[in-house]
Formats: structure tokens, sequence, C-alpha cells
């Protein structure tokens, strides 16, 4: 939903829990339309309880065609309001899951445009999940046959203190060739709950290859 940011509840670097809000927008002209649809819901509820008494206890003072008039009035009153108040709700900016935020593209006063309405809108945090991190790899086309979900594989990342080795199985792959770059994307999940790695970092794969019993060494590849 579109609005102007008028607080940021959190920031880089912040941990965050699915539900967290993140920040909050304000849209006058919603706010408006709430108070609108919130009184037609109303006089219309109104309308429709009255009428219904009546009906029930003395049914040959109305007819069923009034009291079916106002009881559909009173439904598209209430399913305009609870759209306005679930548009409402959209102006809170909460965490749809569990992570760490890594980027923040919103500050106060900003405007935020409705996503559905604009293709050029930006995200306005980035979390990742770095409970988990997903290596790919561009896996030559010649080796395709030679892989396997579930195979063994030794990765390194030389930037951490003495390399240490991650011992994991190769977790899906594409099977499709890339008819640009001749390679199959493999994907390998590391735990990683001491979040000791951290998301861009590039990693030594190691494979013991099905075919011949030898070693493949990839080259790095960026997590």
């Amino acid at each position: 939903e579109a609005g102007v940011v008028v607080s940021i509840k959190k920031d880089i670097g912040d941990k965050v829990n699915k539900g967290d809000v993140l920040a909050v927008l304000e849209n006058p002209e919603l706010s408006r339309q709430l108070i609108i649809h919130k009184a037609e819901m109303e006089v219309t509820q109104s309308n429709y309880l009255r009428l219904k008494s009546v009906y029930d206890k003395t049914p040959e003072l109305t007819t069923i065609t009034d009291f079916e008039n106002v009881e559909a009035t009173y439904k598209i009153a209430k399913a305009k309001y609870q759209s306005t108040i679930n548009r409402d709700r959209l102006l809170t900016i909460k965490a749809p899951f569990s992570g760490l935020i890594t980027q923040r593209n919103i500050e106060i006063g900003d405007l935020v445009q409705n996503s559905l309405n604009s293709s050029s809108s930006t995200p306005l945090f980035q979390i990742m999940d770095m409970d988990i991190i997903r290596l790919v790899i561009d896996l030559p086309e010649t080796e395709v046959d030679n892989i396997s979900v579930g195979m063994n594989a030794v990765i390194t990342f030389s930037e951490l203190a003495g390399k240490k080795e991650f011992n994991v199985k190769v977790s899906r792959m594409a099977n499709m060739i890339d008819n640009t770059s001749k390679t199959m994307e493999v994907q390998i999940d590391i735990s990683n709950e001491n979040h000791v790695i951290k998301a861009g970092m590039y990693a030594e794969v190691n494979l013991q290859l099905q075919s011949d019993g030898e070693k493949l060494s990839l080259p790095n590849e960026s997590v």
C-alpha cells in the first residue's frame, strides 16, 4: 500500500522475528476512507438489525424483498469496510520471516509506492535467513551426469580463520543446462547457526564424482 514513511523501527544488522514491525507508513486518504466506510457500515448495520427484528417478530409488516435489499446493502458496506481495514494494516510493514536485516532502502518522509501499481518499486528492506546458507554452483555440462542429490561435498571458505571445512551434501539440482554458459545450477545448503559465514562470500567446492572416482574442484562460487 502506498504511503509516507513516518517511523522506522529496525535497521541494518538488526535481528528480527517473523511479524516484527519494521516501519510504519501513513496515508491520509486511506485514513479518511476508513472513517467513512466504518460510518457507512454502522448505519447499514443498524438498519439491517432493526428491520430484521421487525421481520422476525411481525413479518407481515415488511416484505422479504425489502429485508433482502437492506441485508445486501449492509453486507456490501461491511465488505467495503473490511477491505479498507486490510489496506490500512498494510501500512504497518512487518517482517515476513525471521532473519537479519541486510539492507534498508527507506528514510523518514519517503513516499512509498504501491508495488502492484509500480513496476520500478524498490524493496523497503532486505532480510536474510542466516541460519542456512545456500551455495550456488555452475557445474560444467560435461559433469552433469556424474552428480546427484545427496552427494558428499567439502566446502572451504578462504576468508574464514583456519579455512574451516564444511562437510555437506548436494541439496538440489536444476536438471537443465543453461544454453549460454553450458552449465547446470547446483545448490548446497550449509548450516550456519553461528553466522560465521557471511552472505556474498566465495567458497571452494570439492565434489567426489561418480564417474571415475576422481575429485572435482570447482572455482570459487558466491554464496
